[in-house]
């Protein structure tokens, strides 16, 4: 695991659309690497999903990282599942307020 495979990580090809938030890749580094717990990480890496006006236009690049790093870093396998379980705990946040497209749209405003 290279500082290289996570700065890739934010910007794959070069294309800063198609890679995570720098806070994501930051916070499964530093945990991944025993800097932080896994609640801390999961708060990291949850932060601009939460923060963001468009929630779930972002989540697939947020997946992408962990989809990557269970491939690519089978070493680190065991963790990367335990960080996605405390991640699953966290509260709900109200994104009533906030636009909805892509992963988190309402299916009921399709129809």
């Amino acid at each position: 695991m290279t500082d290289a495979w996570f700065e890739n990580a934010t910007s794959p090809d070069g294309v800063r659309e198609d890679g995570c938030h720098p806070r994501e890749a930051h916070g499964l580094e530093d945990y991944l690497r025993g800097h932080t717990t896994a609640e801390q990480a999961a708060n990291d890496i949850a932060t601009p999903t939460e923060e963001s006006a468009d929630p779930g236009d972002h989540l697939p690049n947020l997946w992408g990282l962990f989809h990557h790093a269970l491939l690519e870093l089978p070493d680190t396998q065991p963790k990367v599942i335990a960080l996605l379980q405390v991640l699953q705990k966290r509260p709900a946040v109200d994104l009533s307020e906030k636009k909805r497209t892509g992963a988190l749209q309402d299916d009921a405003r399709q129809l």
